[in-house]
């Protein structure tokens, strides 16, 4: 279910399962022209030493939202597969 718009107009369209996926579908939603912010979902983020453990939420503006869901929809679900079997080696 999609999260409700925040008071930047800005609407959730996906969750990285860590900052690196997070880059690459930014640079990836920028390609098609689709502006997008990256924000983390742990609010302890920043004392991490290690910066890869975290989730990070995809942002857009709800006029970019639904195609921004279709480019990443299929990116989605297979970076979190491979999430799983890579924690379970």
């Amino acid at each position: 279910m999609p999260k409700a718009k925040n008071a930047e107009g800005l609407v959730h369209v996906a969750t990285a399962p860590n900052p690196v996926i997070a880059a690459s579908w930014q640079e990836m939603l920028r390609s098609e022209g689709i502006p997008s912010v990256v924000k983390t979902t742990d609010p302890l983020a920043a004392a991490y030493s290690v910066s890869s453990f975290y989730a990070c939420d995809i942002l857009v503006p709800e006029s970019y939202a639904e195609r921004a869901r279709d480019l990443l929809g299929g990116l989605a679900r297979c970076d979190a597969v491979d999430e799983k079997e890579g924690g379970e080696e």
